[in-house]
């Protein structure tokens, strides 16, 4: 499985591209290069969804490095 930065990287790129295919002809049909731009972006969204974020953990009130629980 991915991690969450290499998939977060990646959905994003997939939107970018989705959008300038899908703003180029937004008046016409798509065509095969444009749904397979919205395949990459499904799937980059559910592989997005599988990965773990990095929780806060807030112990004593400590905020120094709260993302990793040290500190």
């Amino acid at each position: 499985m991915k991690d969450h930065a290499q998939a977060k990287i990646e959905l994003i790129n997939a939107a970018i591209m989705v959008a300038e295919q899908v703003e180029v002809k937004a008046a016409f049909p798509l065509e095969s290069n444009e749904l397979a731009c919205l395949k990459t972006l499904k799937r980059a969204v559910s592989e997005y969804k599988e990965t773990k974020q990095a929780k806060r953990v807030d112990e004593n009130g400590d905020e120094f490095d709260s993302l990793h629980g040290c500190g």
